[in-house]
């Protein structure tokens, strides 16, 4: 399932995810689980495209 996080400006601000992954908190393939939208409409497109709709 895919992790929406409005606002990806903000996002991309506050979690360093390439940190993450050099200190092993999580891993590279973790990353694709993060998807950044800033408007309801490109959540929805990402939603939709996991689940096939």
């Amino acid at each position: 399932m895919p992790i929406v996080l409005f606002g990806s400006d903000y996002w991309k601000r506050l979690i360093n995810f390439d940190m993450l992954v050099e200190e092993g908190v999580i891993s590279a393939a973790d990353l694709a689980l993060f998807q950044f939208a800033d408007d309801a409409e490109t959540a929805r497109e990402i939603i939709k495209t996991f689940y096939r709709l």
